[in-house]
Parts: structure tokens; C-alpha cells; sequence
């Protein structure tokens, strides 16, 4: 890894740990663990590097950039078909990691400096691990907007907006859920990828979700999104 703190500055934090047990002062000496860029997989493509295991399964290198500060990291990898997520370590910026092929993977790392208490997440990716027999992709999950999850509203009308990038370029439409329920009933289908002028309760907490659906029939589901209204 490049840009590693010097053995100067982690005998200093050191002396100030064991002095004063104050990890605030680290930030102090040498700053907290820094940001990477994800390299590889790009994000909305697909991956054709991997080595196949078998029939089923592929092992394919993730990289990103050094982080300027930190000294170790975690990529978290989400099946986008099961949502299950799995963390893998490493002391490099590259990891070879065994996927399932034909599916869809969001991936983000996390950098970690083991000095300090703190640590940040880079920016996510999503992308396919493909296979042979694959001929049409999944639409990849929709990423709400507006409003954005966890956004607080201060307006009785607004727009519920969305982004979706498909492969194929092929959706044909979208299924959106929305109400004041955490599991909320459809609200409307269309092909578009925004709704106006919704009305809305003050002082409520909403939940939205979208479901893409493609020309063949792949359809994928966003994460449930919430917002609070105050107004």
C-alpha cells in the first residue's frame, strides 16, 4: 500500500494513546483514515474477467485506489438477487473474491486506520459477475432521488424520483410502493421514472419502493426508502 503513516508518526500516536487515552489526538498527528476509489468491477457493468471454479461459481480480483491514510480494509459485498451481504478483510488494495455467476453484486470498501476509533465507507458499485448462457440482464435495483432516504420534507406535495440503469437498456416499466407503512401497498405503474404532486401528511414518516421490469420480463426491487414530513 502506498502513502503508509510513517514509523515516526505511529510511535507519536502511540505515546499519546498510552499517555492521555485520548483518540481524538490522533486525528491530531496524522489525521483520520481517508476515502478510496473503486476500481474494479466497474460500476453498472459486467465483470468478464473472472476465473471460473466450476460451473457455477467464478473468483474475480476486486481493486481500488490506496487510501492516502489508513492501514487495512473491508469490502462489503451485497447479493443483489438474496440481498445477503458478506464483509471479506484485507491489508491490500485488491482481493480476489469467489461469486456466483449471472448475478448481480453492489460492492463498497471501508477504510480503516487501527490507530484511531474512526473509519469511512467509500462510494458504492453495482455490477454483474457474468456467465455464458446469460442473453438478457436484470434491471439493477432503483436509487431513489428525491425523496432521498432518510431525507426530512418540508412541503404538504412532492415528487418521488428515481434512477435505474439496466444492461440491456430495456425497462419498460416501474411498480412503485408508497405509504406510511413500513410495508407499503402499490401506489402506481408507469413507465416513467418520476410522480408528481403527491399529497402528504405533516409530521408523518413514508416508505417508497420501485420495481423495474424489463421487455423479457426481469423485474428487481429497490430498497425501501423513507422519509420524514415536518411543514
Amino acid at each position: 500500500m502506498k502513502n503508509k503513516p510513517s514509523l515516526l508518526s505511529i510511535l507519536s500516536i502511540f505515546c499519546v494513546i498510552g499517555c492521555s487515552k485520548n483518540l481524538d489526538l490522533v486525528n491530531e498527528i496524522i489525521g483520520p483514515p481517508t476515502k478510496v476509489n473503486l476500481v474494479y468491477p466497474e460500476n453498472n457493468g459486467i465483470c468478464t474477467t473472472g476465473t471460473a471454479i466450476n460451473e457455477l461459481i467464478s473468483e474475480v480480483e476486486f481493486d481500488w485506489s490506496d487510501a492516502a491514510i489508513g492501514n487495512r480494509y473491508q469490502v462489503n459485498l451485497t447479493n443483489l438477487i438474496t440481498n445477503e451481504q458478506t464483509t471479506y478483510p484485507s491489508e491490500d488494495s485488491s482481493i480476489n473474491i469467489e461469486l456466483l455467476k449471472g448475478t448481480p453484486y453492489q460492492w463498497s470498501v471501508v477504510t480503516y486506520l487501527d490507530e484511531t476509533a474512526e473509519n469511512i465507507e467509500s462510494d458504492t458499485a453495482v455490477f454483474y459477475n457474468s456467465a455464458e448462457q446469460i442473453t438478457s440482464y436484470v434491471p439493477f435495483p432503483a436509487n431513489a432521488i428525491t425523496p432521498h432516504n432518510g431525507q426530512e420534507v418540508h412541503t404538504a406535495t412532492i415528487t418521488l424520483l428515481w434512477k435505474v440503469t439496466d444492461i440491456d437498456d430495456d425497462v419498460v416499466s416501474y411498480s412503485v410502493y408508497f405509504g406510511p407503512n413500513e410495508n407499503p401497498e402499490l401506489y402506481s405503474q408507469t413507465t416513467a421514472t418520476l410522480i408528481e404532486n403527491i399529497q402528504v401528511e405533516n409530521n408523518t414518516e413514508y416508505y417508497w419502493y420501485v420495481v423495474s421490469t424489463d421487455a423479457n420480463d426481469n423485474s428487481s426491487k429497490s430498497n425501501v426508502f423513507e422519509f420524514f414530513t415536518r411543514y
